[in-house]
């Protein structure tokens, strides 16, 4: 087969143009500035933090603290990295009280982790926080000086205001008073494209396109992989989607801040479209499970000769992927998953209408299964889950009161925490898989004797329980409220919390 690999010119812009420009010194805004003196409504603020009760690897907020919300801004989107973001604090005799040097670590919304700053600064308005330091609070009169930019230019502004900003004393005065225009180089993360071949005559090749974590210089730096299959009928629509779904706000965007927490890379192709909608494997006669399963088989060795391919050229991880797909992404998502188990430490599919037959292979991966009540696919997806359990699958199910063919954020949120909870169990799907290579091990006689229980110990002996049908969730002590076909294994209080959602 041929194959074919190239570095795409296909670049986020995320500072000025391909080619370098001319900026004005009004590159950066400062908008707005509040005093934050008590919790504000939204929880958006500085806090201490303390261990979380029942899970080791978060912290939860504490105490309030004091603080600046200070809302910036940028003409074009500019990676944090390259910023700077200041706070000086005077008397009224313009004597300088105290300085703190960056943003202070907040919980940002969509996430349960701390970040001084927001993934990307854009003309959308973003806050930074600052806390404001003890002995500045002491002070009753006291000024604030907010300094916000990069090395070639900044902007500043003041709270309350009522200082003339000309008679306080700062280090970046000088780059704040000029007026010179400054050139900005466009800010470039390297896409890559890599094509493979497969050999069926209909789906000829399988395009990937692979997003580097932030800040790596290089792929074989990523520690791990986040594969999304994308709903996109060709080569253009997948680039068009991609660029579309990564920006903040966007589906992907959620994911992009995992996979930089995670140092991930990020690895996207489109469906290709080789079963028939509306029908599951065990609803196709002989001819078409035949004709289904020739393009299947072809499509994901492909796929699997493609991260082969990415690994010996790159240093692309090559195990231990997490994988989701949406709609007809969701279809290719699940039989990908099916064939290929050996990459997959989780997989999430979303309103699939169309199933495969699983696999005991694919019993070794976490999964998440999420549908609409109203969706046409919901009575296949009850079924699958059915038989999967069987199967000893460690799976989570969740239907959507009163959604149809659609994605819906209770899902997005459970994802999310399924995928973090996933990363988690990582070194002990390592650990049970090395141990279950070794022949002598106590392991594959369990396996042998209990071929339907859930390899996982969390799926086992689950902390919650849900009821898939009547959407409630229970305390593990009372299963017994939950009739056992109804019986949704939830292994932590944030998944729980999650899959306890209904709109």
């Amino acid at each position: 087969m041929n194959t074919r690999s190239t570095i795409l010119p296909l670049l986020f812009l995320l500072v000025g143009s391909l080619a370098e420009q001319a900026l004005a010194d009004d590159f950066f805004r400062i908008d707005n500035i509040r005093f934050l003196q008590e919790e504000p409504k939204d929880k958006q603020g500085v806090y201490s933090f303390k261990p979380h009760p029942s899970h080791r690897h978060l912290q939860v907020r504490d105490e309030f603290i004091p603080c600046l919300a200070v809302t910036v801004s940028a003409k074009q989107k500019i990676h944090p990295d390259q910023l700077q973001a200041k706070v000086y604090y005077y008397d009224a005799q313009y004597r300088k009280i105290a300085s703190t040097y960056a943003p202070s670590e907040i919980e940002r919304p969509h996430t349960t982790r701390h970040y001084a700053w927001p993934r990307l600064i854009s003309p959308e308005k973003e806050t930074l926080y600052f806390a404001v330091p003890t002995k500045v609070l002491k002070q009753k009169n006291w000024e604030a000086l907010v300094v916000f930019g990069d090395r070639k230019g900044m902007t500043a502004k003041q709270h309350p205001g009522q200082l003339m900003q000309s008679r306080l004393d700062y280090a970046e005065k000088k780059l704040v008073n000029s007026k010179k225009k400054v050139k900005r180089k466009a800010f470039e993360t390297p896409i890559i494209e890599h094509v493979v071949k497969t050999r069926h005559h209909q789906h000829k090749q399988i395009t990937f396109i692979i997003r580097p974590p932030a800040g790596a210089k290089k792929l074989e730096e990523a520690e791990g992989v986040f594969a999304v299959c994308l709903l996109a009928n060709n080569v253009e629509d997948l680039k068009r989607t991609f660029m579309g779904d990564i920006e903040p706000g966007g589906r992907l965007g959620r994911y992009a801040d995992l996979c930089d927490e995670h140092n991930m890379a990020m690895v996207c192709w489109g469906a290709q479209k080789m079963w028939l909608t509306g029908k599951s494997w065990d609803e196709l006669d002989k001819y078409e499970n035949y004709r289904v399963e020739q393009a299947q088989v072809a499509v994901m060795d492909a796929w699997g000769k493609g991260i082969e391919e990415m690994h010996k050229k790159y240093g692309l991880p090559n195990e231990h992927f997490l994988l989701t797909g949406y709609s007809a992404a969701a279809h290719f998502t699940l039989r990908l998953a099916m064939r290929q188990p050996h990459y997959f430490l989780a997989v999430h599919a979303h309103i699939p209408n169309s199933f495969d037959k699983p696999t005991p292979e694919a019993s070794q991966s976490l999964w998440l299964l999420t549908t609409g009540e109203l969706d046409r696919g919901y009575e296949r997806s009850l079924k699958f889950y059915q038989r999967c359990r069987a199967m000893g699958y460690p799976m989570i199910y969740k239907s959507i009161m009163r959604l149809g063919h659609q994605n819906h954020p209770i899902a997005d949120a459970l994802a999310y925490e399924f995928f973090d909870y996933a990363l988690t169990k990582k070194k002990e799907r390592i650990e049970y898989l090395n141990e279950l290579k070794n022949p002598l091990s106590d392991l594959r006689q369990e396996r042998l004797d209990h071929p339907n229980r859930p390899w996982l110990k969390d799926f086992q002996a689950p902390k919650f329980i849900g009821d898939k049908v009547n959407q409630e969730m229970f305390l593990a002590k009372e299963i017994d409220l939950v009739p056992k076909p109804f019986r949704v294994p939830l292994p932590t209080q944030e998944l729980a919390n999650a899959w306890d959602k209904n709109p």
